[in-house]
């Protein structure tokens, strides 16, 4: 479903939701219920605050010992960031 649903990004509404559903063979009958049913809200409500919290505002974002990744050694394929047991990587 992940890649369905990034592939479509602009289409997620509750049709869209259901097509990529049976599309990937998914029950449909269970995928219903959790939708009606908002099976899996709390979880997402508790993600979304806490991406927030941390100042995420899009994909990807990575995280190592709860520290923010950002810059330029995550596009730099020529040297990984150096890390150390008890440090967040330095680039």
């Amino acid at each position: 479903m992940h890649d369905e649903l990034f592939t479509n990004q602009q289409a997620l509404d509750r049709p869209a939701l259901e097509k990529y559903a049976e599309k990937i063979g998914l029950n449909m009958v269970k995928f219903k219920a959790a939708l009606d049913g908002h099976t899996f809200k709390a979880a997402v409500d508790k993600d979304l605050t806490e991406a927030r919290e941390l100042g995420v505002q899009g994909t990807p974002n990575f995280f190592i010992n709860g520290r923010p990744m950002r810059g330029p050694c995550l596009t730099s394929s020529s040297r990984a960031p150096r890390m150390t047991r008890f440090a967040a990587p330095r680039c």
